[in-house]
């Protein structure tokens, strides 16, 4: 039997769904724009794969821009975002700044519950060893290894206390 939430100490140790949202980034080959066919032109500059790091920090790099077809402003990182590789290396980083960008299929967007846990302090520990050893259980996949959102909400974190949170 696996309980939600269980007392470590002054720890306490929750699966990811329950202190997060965590979403998908969207597949952009289906909502490229082309000019004979679509009426709606939209311009998004691109999240990419080497943005992500794993000391948890976004690296700042040009990003691409795409034009899409239609809103996907949902799918547009926000201040205080993690974003999560679901494809190797799998890292996370945390969305410090207000750049808004558009996060592509192989990333998942996570958005914490700030009153159960800092977003930096989840981008360091979805890039410790614990968490990478708890996803490497389930990666799939032969050339390109995924992990599988679900098992992104499936994992189990242990937490401080916001304060102690604050210090590390």
């Amino acid at each position: 039997m696996y309980y939600l939430c269980t007392q470590v100490n002054t720890t306490i140790k929750m699966k990811l769904s329950n202190i997060a949202e965590i979403s998908i980034g969207v597949p952009i080959s289906r909502y490229k724009y082309n000019p004979a066919n679509d009426s709606k032109k939209i311009s998004y500059s691109l999240f990419s794969q080497n943005m992500l790091s794993d000391t948890g920090m976004f690296q700042e790099f040009e990003a691409e821009i795409f034009f899409a077809n239609k809103d996907l402003s949902n799918s547009c990182t926000q201040s205080g975002d993690v974003i999560f590789g679901l494809r190797a290396p799998n890292q996370a980083i945390y969305m410090a700044t207000t750049q808004s960008l558009l996060v592509q299929s192989y990333m998942a967007i996570i958005r914490c519950d700030t009153t159960k846990v800092l977003p930096e302090y989840l981008a360091l520990k979805l890039n410790a060893q614990e968490i990478q050893n708890q996803l490497y259980k389930n990666i799939q996949g032969g050339m390109i290894k995924l992990v599988q959102v679900q098992n992104l909400r499936e994992l189990s974190i242990e937490l401080p206390s916001i304060k102690k949170q604050q210090q590390i």
